[in-house]
This record gives C-alpha cells, structure tokens and sequence, in this order.
C-alpha cells in the first residue's frame, strides 16, 4: 500500500461517514479550535484495524500520518494516532524522532496529545527507545502542547528502570512557572497519579510551589487528597 492510497482511502471514508450532529456534539471540549468530519469513533477504529489487518510497514505509515496530523483534521489526527500506536512491534529510536516532529507542525488539542503520550511515547519510553534526557528539553518547548506532553508522557513511567522519580520530578519542575492552562492540567494530572505511591515526594514539591504555582495544578494534583491533605497546600495569603 503506497502513503497516497492510504490517505485517499482514509479521507474518503471519513468524508462518506461524516455526521454534523457527532461534529457538533464535541466541540464544547475544544475551546481551542476543532475541525471535525463528525465520524463516529467506532468506523475510525475500524479502519486502523483493517489497514494493520493488510499489513503496513511504519515509514509508509508515517509518510501518511504526517499528513494526517499537518491537516488539523480531528479524525485523520486520531486516526495517524491509533494506527502508529499499532505498529508498536516496528518501534525504533527512529520512531521516537518521527512522533517528536509532530509537535512542529500538528497536534494541536489536548486529545491528540494525550493519546500520542499515552498511548505511543509511553510505550517508546519503556521500550527503551528514547529516554528522560530526551523528553526533558519538552519542557522549554515553544509549543504549549509539547510542554504538557512531557508530564503526560511520563504518567506512565516516572518511578521505573531509566526514569528515577526524583529525577522524573525534577524534569517538570520547570512547569510550575508555566502560563498555559493545559500544561497546568497535564502537570497537575501527573502529580495526582504519582501521588498515590509517592506522596511524600510529590508533596514536598507541591509545598514549595505553593505560593507561586498555578491553582490549577495544586486543583488537579490535590483531586484525590483529603480535605485536610488539600489544606496544607493553601496559599497563606488565602487563609
């Protein structure tokens, strides 16, 4: 199957699926910007698997999904997504350098990126395809959903082999000062979900943002906290 054929095939489908009450239905998540076909999730899934189903090699993939993701279409973005994502057995430190490009030019929504770090960065971390000194530099990223990205990416990973906690804390350290609401949200999200095993530390950094840090992050990180546990976190100018 050659790229083109893919991208012909996957956009006409989408194109013959679409539905303007599905389009519509999700927009209010999307403040940001959302440019649907309005395809129902289900024929989206259906297509990866029967595109993995005929067998694609992941460079031919990829000279697809780059398209997909440069168009800002939702669908094509959730279907270059999916499919890489089902190509983990190809994965390479080739493969790392290839996602990490589409920060430049394409994932624009909170969905994609948190799909693209779960679903496929997460798994090149733990395969050892790229490592902590490689996702570090996300947070000086001029792309706010790359900064987000890097917290994201490690929700899955921070405390295993190659990414000590202490050092997975450090490396989004940084993002406290940050201006943008989604990465607030996608800080907060990993330090609620390391929380659980690692309260102590994460605790310790949240006090000594405390003053200083976005609210949002202290409401995403404290979610599953006490009401006495969330008032230690308090600004004293607060209370």
């Amino acid at each position: 199957m050659k790229a083109s054929e893919l991208v012909d095939e996957a956009r006409e489908l989408f194109a013959r699926s679409a539905d303007p009450v599905i389009a519509d239905k999700y927009r209010r998540y999307f403040t940001e910007g959302y440019d649907p076909y309005g395809v129902d999730a289900q024929i989206v899934s259906a297509k990866v698997r029967e595109v993995l189903g005929r067998g694609i090699d992941i460079s031919t993939a990829f000279r697809a999904c780059d398209e997909f993701i440069g168009s800002g279409r939702y669908e094509e973005g959730h279907f270059a997504i999916a499919l890489i994502k089902g190509l983990k057995a190809q994965y390479t430190r080739d493969t790392f350098h290839a996602v990490e490009r589409w920060f430049d030019f394409g994932i624009g929504n909170w969905a994609h990126d948190d799909g693209l770090c779960l679903d496929v960065v997460a798994a090149l971390l733990a395969a050892g395809h790229a490592g902590l000194s490689d996702i570090a530099p996300w947070a000086l990223s001029p792309h706010k959903y790359q900064r987000r990205a890097l917290p994201v990416s490690l929700i899955k990973v921070a405390g295993s082999d190659g990414f000590p906690l202490g050092m997975s804390l450090t490396a989004v350290e940084c993002l406290f000062g940050d201006e943008e609401k989604v990465v607030h949200q996608g800080l907060g999200w990993f330090l609620r979900e390391v929380w659980k095993d690692n309260p102590y530390e994460v605790e310790e950094l949240l006090l000594r943002y405390r003053e200083t840090g976005a609210r949002l992050i202290y409401q995403y990180a404290t979610e599953k906290m006490s009401k006495e546990e969330k008032d230690k976190f308090r600004r004293k100018s607060s209370k």
